[in-house]
Order: C-alpha cells, then structure tokens, then sequence
C-alpha cells in the first residue's frame, strides 16, 4: 500500500471514533494537507538551495497557483473514492499492531513536519 494510503487509513481510524464528523472527508483533507506542505517544502528547498526563483513565479502568476493546488485537491478526491478507501482500510487492518501505530505516529508528525524541515534549513542557511 502507498505512503498516501497508509495515512489515510491511520487518519481514518482515529477520526472514526469521532462523533458527528465525516470521516472520509476529514481522511482525505489529512492527505491533500501533506501532500501540500510537501510541495512546498519542495519548493522551499528549490528556492533556497537552488536559487530557481519559484515563489516569485508564482507571485506574478497566482491564477496558476489556484488552479495547481486545486488540481491537486479535486484529484485527490475523486482518487480516494468509497472503494479505494475501503481497500486502504482494509489492508490497514491486516498490519500488525506496532505497524498501525508506527503509521498513527507517522499521520500525527506528518502535518508538523514541514515546518520544523523550515526552521531547520532556515538556520542552516542563515545561522545567528
């Protein structure tokens, strides 16, 4: 099963026992929201490292900025349909227990992560 999979089944479960809240939909904005702090920090990355000048780009042009992150978001959920989330889930239950909470921890780091990859190259490039 996939990375992106994984973390919707974990995302899944622990919004299940949840009251009153979709589930399906709180999983998959848990999957749109780390796949977007990836992409940026993938361009943080190229913007510093590299010097492409990708924030400025996408500065002058914020219509394409909208249209990718909204790409991203539809396709996402069109993905992750009702068969596709029972099959994540299904193959989620089959893991072992110290799997499912390796991946329950993964799913609770994943949405802090990007920013302490920021602060860190922050002070890498530009210590005090």
């Amino acid at each position: 099963m996939t990375f992106f999979g994984n973390i919707l089944a974990s995302s899944y479960s622990y919004y299940s026992r949840k009251k009153k809240i979709d589930v399906s939909f709180q999983s998959k904005l848990v999957v749109v929201y780390i796949q977007y702090m990836s992409i940026l920090v993938l361009l943080f990355v190229l913007n510093e490292y590299f010097k492409i000048p990708v924030f400025t780009f996408f500065s002058k042009y914020k219509l394409l900025v909208i249209i990718f992150f909204g790409t991203i978001f539809w396709g996402t959920f069109k993905y992750y349909s009702k068969e596709k989330i029972n099959s994540c889930i299904k193959n989620f239950k089959s893991k072992s227990l110290g799997e499912r909470r390796a991946w329950a921890f993964v799913t609770g780091l994943m949405p802090v992560l990007p920013f302490i990859l920021f602060f860190l190259i922050m002070r890498m490039r530009h210590p005090v």
